[in-house]
């Protein structure tokens, strides 16, 4: 990635202001879940986290999009000049709340990085 492009997704991070909380096992209703499509979903048991929970999944995949109209998977054809996903593909993840957010990414992902900052 060059200089240029590293500092724009670095200012892309800095917008988004993260508090940390921890929701009690009984208030958990929403789980987002992000991870590397091209390592497969290591989706977890969504009983773990209580009786009645929805999950919703975002990921990248390597490639380019063709005919794929999934709209929680961002390819690496969909990127802009920064590396990052357009706001078209991922709005609808972002402006959802979730109790719980899981990134089960190594933090290598410029893409991935993106989005957790961008989430509610």
């Amino acid at each position: 990635m060059s200089s240029a492009q590293n500092n724009g997704t670095k200012q892309n991070y800095k917008t988004a202001a993260r508090e940390l909380k921890f929701p009690s096992k009984d208030t958990i209703h929403s789980v987002g879940i992000i991870y590397d499509g091209d390592e497969g979903p290591p989706l977890p048991n969504p009983g773990e986290f209580g009786t009645s929970v929805s999950t919703e999944e975002f990921c990248f995949k390597k490639g380019k999009r063709l005919d794929n109209k999934n709209s929680n998977i961002v390819f690496s054809s969909d990127l802009n000049l920064f590396k990052l996903p357009p706001k078209r593909i991922i709005k609808p993840f972002i402006e959802k709340e979730f109790d719980i957010l899981i990134n089960f990414t190594d933090g290598t992902n410029h893409p991935l990085n993106y989005i957790c900052a961008k989430s509610k």
